[in-house]
């Protein structure tokens, strides 16, 4: 009637239900790279849900959200598609817009 049939999940999932999935799809990731990215796309959907999940494995996850992790993430940003967070791009090719571009995104 209201045109929705497949548009939902048949089934609503607690906050804790969730979590556990996706600790599960982070476990199954083979790389510290993969890792974060999968945690950076929680982090961008669903705060609540990284929060969550970060909450429970802290001490595991620092490593792969910051450094040494962060590193690998900076070198290879190029060819990641990774939604940026309250990004300033900054041009080496124009460093006469470098404080514009900053005033701009704070």
């Amino acid at each position: 009637q209201l045109g929705i049939v497949g548009m939902l999940p048949p089934k609503v999932q607690t906050i804790d239900e969730q979590a556990d999935q996706v600790y599960q799809q982070y476990q199954s990731q083979s790389s510290a790279l993969e890792k974060r990215s999968l945690l950076m796309s929680i982090f961008n959907e669903n705060r609540t849900l990284f929060f969550k999940v970060f909450s429970q494995h802290v001490a595991e996850f620092m490593p792969i959200v910051y450094d040494p992790t962060i590193a690998t993430t900076v070198e290879n940003y190029s060819e990641l598609f990774i939604q940026p967070q309250n990004a300033a791009f900054l041009s080496i090719e124009n460093p006469d817009t470098i404080e514009e571009s900053l005033k701009n995104a704070a």
